[in-house]
């Protein structure tokens, strides 16, 4: 069992979400590609882009949080 649960957690999902987002731009050539591809299921695309909206809206929140922390914290 790990003594720092939380950030173990959240930094695997962000390894994750970095590993995908390596593995679009090098299988794929970048996201346009991926969802013409025909192993998408074009009747995902809608909800993926909201999917992506709201992760952007709370990664820039995060960004700024942990920003803001980082300074004041670590100089």
């Amino acid at each position: 069992m790990t003594k720092y649960m939380a950030s173990d957690e959240f930094i695997v999902w962000l390894e994750s979400l970095s590993g995908m987002l390596t593995k679009i731009k090098t299988k794929y050539g970048g996201i346009v590609a991926l969802v013409e591809h025909p192993d998408w299921d074009e009747n995902r695309t809608m909800h993926a882009a909201r999917l992506v909206r709201a992760l952007r809206h709370h990664l820039r929140s995060i960004d700024e949080e942990l920003t803001d922390y980082v300074k004041e914290k670590f100089g």
